[in-house]
């Protein structure tokens, strides 16, 4: 094969070319060549070794209008083999390379194919030899279709991965990027567009003057920050997630639940203590699940405990009349005018920090670190663009929001009462505790 000169890597994208690592988390802002070098970065190892690579964006749809129609054009054609651009699977034939590590005359050559990761499970068993995931941390269910779809590809290949995205809030691709840091055979990289020297330092400064900092500082400076128009902004790991250690044995325990079946039936455990503090100390969060299989779950999940009080959308009537007939006795959380902002009122004002007589600021909702799911939700629980979150004009965007309906009912019937029908005791301990 001829010698040809491919793109010219800037420092940071040259150190993860040169990097040996198995594992890459890129935490690149808008404008650092993030697309450029990643599918360079394919084409150089799909040249060294024979093999199939995927690049990997949220959907589809944007793997075809990033990189196909702005990137793929820029190839070498004298790299790839007669007619082996297919438009219709998006994928790029490459002609055999003689130098690969591992040349095979009569093995395909290597290919670099676009998928969508809203398109995973039809990916199932196939093999890979390496994955770029561009956009990560705005994959829907990113890291647990890397985990079940996508990680089992490299098995047998040893296949490396390399995950590139702007933060997306605290979530999942937060959770890697720390891993990155402190596992072997692990690489994280951090850079803003200032790392581009095909940017221009004043252009930055004008977009620094017309953004809200934390959104120049997130999509362009890759910093973790909270989300804009976040419900609960006062939600912080610091201070309420806790070790599920010291989570109280002893309180009234409650259950509020949001039914669903192609959405997640989600399910969330509330403790609360003496002084009226609120311990969240496990959840549901499961899609495909039948009402049997549900309620199994719940019944193995607190065997042993006594629950107060069994909380559920008051609009799925049908599923907790199939609840009660089980021995589940799931009571409606009564909907009202004004009653998710009611809802979000009193969990909001839980998570406000307290001053103590002794010691630092607490909140009166704690949140244990299990509850991955609902740690996720808070966090990305926002309003509509455009809808000041002090005072909004509407609801928050219905969207992996189901653990958060399922602690507004808890708060909604238990804490203010809105289903006045039913009597809750105060305590659940026995007397001479």
């Amino acid at each position: 094969m001829p010698a040809i000169t491919l793109y010219q890597p800037h420092p940071k994208q040259r150190e993860v070319h040169e990097n040996p690592s198995r594992y890459k988390v890129l935490n690149w802002g808008r404008q650092t060549g993030k697309s450029m070098m990643a599918l360079n970065y394919v084409l150089l190892k799909a040249l060294e070794k024979q093999g199939r690579y995927f690049i990997v964006a949220p959907t589809y749809r944007q793997a075809k209008e990033i990189y196909w129609k702005q990137y793929v054009s820029m190839l070498p054609s004298e790299l790839i083999a007669d007619n082996g651009i297919n438009n219709n699977e998006l994928t790029i034939r490459l002609k055999h390379n003689d130098q690969a590590v591992n040349f095979d005359p009569k093995m395909p050559a290597s290919t670099i194919e676009l998928k969508g990761c809203d398109d995973a499970d039809k990916l199932r068993g196939m093999k890979a030899h390496g994955i770029v995931f561009d956009e990560f941390a705005f994959a829907a269910d990113g890291l647990s279709k890397w985990e079940l779809v996508f990680e089992p590809m490299l098995l047998t290949t040893e296949g490396w991965a390399m995950f590139i995205s702007t933060p997306n809030g605290f979530n999942f691709f937060y959770d890697l990027a720390n891993r990155a840091q402190t596992h072997d055979n692990w690489f994280y990289s951090h850079a803003t567009p200032y790392d581009n020297p095909f940017v221009k330092d004043e252009e930055l400064e004008r977009i620094k003057n017309e953004r809200s900092e934390d959104n120049f500082h997130q999509e362009y400076m890759a910093e973790f920050r909270k989300m804009e128009g976040l419900v609960y902004k006062a939600f912080d790991r610091q201070h309420h997630v806790v070790d599920p250690s010291v989570v109280p044995v002893a309180g009234t325990n409650l259950v509020g639940i949001d039914f669903g079946f192609t959405n997640p039936f989600a399910a969330v455990f509330v403790r609360v203590d003496y002084d009226d503090n609120w311990w969240i100390y496990d959840e549901v969060y499961q899609t495909q699940l039948t009402t049997d299989q549900a309620q199994l779950i719940l019944k193995d999940k607190t065997t042993g405990t006594h629950i107060t009080a069994w909380i559920g959308d008051a609009q799925a009537a049908e599923h907790i009349a199939n609840f009660n007939a089980k021995g589940i006795p799931v009571i409606p959380s009564v909907k009202g005018k004004d009653s998710i902002k009611l809802g979000i009122t009193l969990v909001a004002e839980r998570l406000k920090l307290r001053e103590q007589a002794t010691g630092k600021p607490k909140p009166k909702l704690f949140v244990a670190n299990n509850c991955t799911n609902f740690i996720t939700e808070i966090e990305k629980y926002c309003y509509p663009p455009g809808i000041d979150a002090r005072n909004p004009k509407e609801d928050p965007v219905k969207k992996d929001d189901h653990l958060m309906d399922a602690i507004r009912y808890v708060c909604l019937t238990y804490q203010h009462e809105a289903n006045k029908e039913w009597n809750f005791p105060q305590s659940d301990l026995p007397e001479y505790v």
